[in-house]
């Protein structure tokens, strides 16, 4: 026999619905199809049909056209309008010679349609071939369906898809999980689409990115998102309103990107834009970036002075020839061609310069290619300094030295320029200050004499270092005053290379970080004195970094489970076996997460190691601020096992006293008794 095609379960035989109002010609259909192992149902009429195809679901159905009631056209309407029976095969089974009738049996939407009387073997066959389009229809869908998951679960977007109607999750991706710090094995579809939003976010949702959506199909836009521990976070959302189809339901996704990260960095780069202009404007030299035809395409306020321009941006465009006479610009563009064909690291010269507004001048120009970010030169730099009046440079320079002086004198880092050899050739005021010495006596030292002892030989090999040319020598160490205190330092060593490459002194800049030191005592002590508090309650107290391990586990703890800190810290914490009502305890701290709310558990029962058992009031808390803390959420448990015994003995006490009598040892005392 030719081999089935499988049904919708793995193993299963297809299905065949049979709807024919004729019982005979009904039966023998049945009959043949079960021969060749078909699981078939048949059903006398349209109406009966539907409701049967709704519950069963069938793989295929065969339908007459002409019955009375609901006749095969308006059963294949009925099924067409449901997204859980769109997708059957339909094949009409039909009298009907007719061509016109023929046409308007498939116009009708039906998959295939057979003439009675039909040949066995042709009734079957077009079954298989049906059903096997069918098999194939769906093994493609579910590739797709994977590769689809597979992509998004590759991509760092949040992506989700929920139900338009409930608005539950069917699927979140693995960047929508990091988000909301939760694991893979968390159910999604028990998270509505609010639970990501915050709440102006999901206001905003609800009154301007979903209607937007269903109106056009899809909308995008910034909004807030919101962590399950209430943290916002700013996004590019865009959102895709998906009709209901065959099969399929009507469903919303979102696709989100933080774009906290992309707007720092447009503000840095606009940033270093501004930081360039600055830099460029600042200088005296004339800096002017041409494209590979000479045209200018910026240029800084020192070169458009020069050219008698109120305004760097009118530049843009024109050339040399504009503003210069004939000659100069003639050579200036000779040395940009020369710099480009021959492909030259620089070129130089000297020139003077004629202006067609009457002004001339020397200059000195180093031209240097251009490139994009690819290599490839897309057009000049030209660098150019007057040599009318070298005085006049030397002067620019003394101010320069000058400006150098003032900002190393007024620098809050200590600033030392150090010899070969360790002695001190200058320094600044806060360097002098800090060490509590004159600038004789600094001068006269070596610089090693101001690290204190046990740090002075680090101190040296990283000098040592910096002479040898390395460029990323640290260190972090004590400096000793004159009174005998120790100031923390963090120090780098620059080494300052002369002509020939060579390094003949090393720039020593030093950072005070007392308060630093100061800040990390206090908060070890901090951390100290919270460790000791947790050991010293009375309470159970379990604190879940996280990652979903025990990260806090106090004496309490240790002694209701019998198992020590070292044993439990670094647990999963749902994979610890501890002896209590797993159900209770895992519900409870999913609910508390979801709804970033502490939550009373109630009691639950823990078996004691020496034998009987114990009882804990639990309670549960999520922990806002995890950078600060470490942890994900706490669970805290009252031992009440007392409480539970001392209620146990007086009901077990009032059962077996007399109506009416005290329970023994619960008298009233006599009057005039203590």
């Amino acid at each position: 026999m030719e081999p089935l095609i499988a049904g919708r379960t793995s193993g299963t035989r297809p299905q065949v619905l049979v709807i024919e109002d004729d019982p005979g010609f009904r039966g023998i259909v049945l009959e043949l199809l079960d021969s060749h192992g078909f699981d078939t149902v048949g059903a006398p009429g349209g109406l009966e049909g539907v409701e049967l195809a709704r519950t069963l679901r069938p793989d295929l159905i065969l339908c007459d056209i002409y019955m009375e009631g609901m006749d095969g056209y308006a059963a294949l309407r009925a099924l067409r309008e449901r997204t859980d029976t769109a997708t059957i095969p339909f094949v009409f089974l039909t009298a009907e010679q007719n061509p016109a009738g023929l046409r308007k049996a498939m116009i009708s939407g039906a998959d295939d349609y057979l003439i009675k009387p039909v040949e066995p073997d042709t009734l079957v066959a077009t079954i298989r071939a049906r059903l096997a389009k069918l098999d194939a229809q769906r093994r493609h869908n579910a590739e797709t369906n994977a590769r689809l998951l597979a992509l998004f679960d590759a991509t760092p977007d949040l992506v989700c898809l929920a139900d338009e109607e409930d608005r539950h999750l069917f699927h979140l991706n693995r960047a929508g999980r990091r988000f909301l710090n939760i694991g893979e094995q968390f159910d999604v579809g028990s998270l509505e689409l609010q639970n990501l939003f915050s709440r102006p976010g999901w206001a905003h949702f609800l009154e301007v990115a979903l209607p937007a959506a269903r109106r056009d199909g899809s909308w995008s836009g910034e909004t807030a998102l919101q962590t399950l521990d209430a943290i916002e976070v700013s996004v590019t959302l865009a959102l895709v309103a998906h009709p209901a189809g065959p099969g399929m339901p009507a469903y919303l996704s979102l696709v989100a990107r933080e774009f906290a990260e992309s707007r720092r960095l447009q503000a840095e780069l606009t940033y270093e834009r501004d930081l360039l202009g600055a830099v460029m404007d600042s200088v005296r030299e004339r800096i002017l970036f041409k494209d590979l035809d000479g045209r200018y395409v910026r240029l800084n306020r020192a070169a458009s002075d020069r050219l008698g321009l109120s305004n760097a941006m009118t530049a843009v465009g024109k050339t040399d020839a504009d503003f210069l006479a004939e000659r100069p610009a003639e050579r200036h563009r000779a040395l940009e061609k020369e710099l480009v064909e021959q492909n030259l690291a620089e070129v130089q010269d000297e020139l003077l310069e004629l202006r067609r507004n009457g002004g001339a001048s020397w200059s000195r120009v180093a031209k240097q290619p251009f490139r994009d970010r690819d290599g490839r030169v897309v057009g000049t730099i030209t660098f150019a300094s007057d040599v009318t009046a070298p005085e006049q440079a030397l002067q620019a320079l003394d101010r320069s030295e000058a400006l150098l002086q003032l900002l190393l004198e007024s620098a809050a880092d200590f600033v030392a320029l150090v010899e070969q050899g360790g002695n001190i050739r200058f320094h600044s005021a806060s360097y002098q200050k800090i060490l509590g010495l004159g600038p004789a006596e600094l001068q006269s030292l070596r610089l090693a004499g101001t690290v204190h002892r046990a740090d002075r030989e680090r101190f040296e090999e990283k000098l040592r270092e910096a002479f040898a040319g390395a460029e990323d020598a640290e260190f972090e160490g004590t400096f000793q005053s004159r009174d005998g205190q120790g100031v923390p330092v963090r120090c780098r060593f620059l080494p300052v290379r002369g002509d020939a490459g060579w390094v003949g002194s090393v720039l020593l800049v030093a950072r005070d970080i007392s308060a630093r030191r100061r800040a990390e005592q206090e908060l070890l002590a901090g951390r100290r004195e919270t460790d000791s508090l947790l050991s010293s309650l009375s309470a159970v107290l379990i604190g879940v970094d996280p990652a979903g391990r025990i990260a806090r586990w106090n004496a309490a703890a240790s002694t209701a489970f019998n198992l020590t800190a070292e044993e439990a810290v670094g647990r999963n914490f749902f994979e610890s076996a501890l002896p209590w009502d797993w159900d209770v305890v895992r519900k409870g701290v999913t609910e508390s997460l979801v709804r970033r709310e502490p939550l009373d558990l109630g009691e639950v029962k823990v078996p004691r190691a020496g034998g009987g058992d114990g009882w804990l009031h639990l309670n549960v808390s999520p922990c806002r601020g995890e950078g600060a803390s470490g942890l994900h959420y706490i669970v805290v448990g009252l031992d009440i096992t007392q409480r539970r015994q001392l209620e146990d003995r007086i009901r077990e006490l009032e059962r077996h006293e007399p109506q009416g009598q005290p329970a023994r040892g619960l008298e009233p005392k006599p009057s005039g008794t203590g």
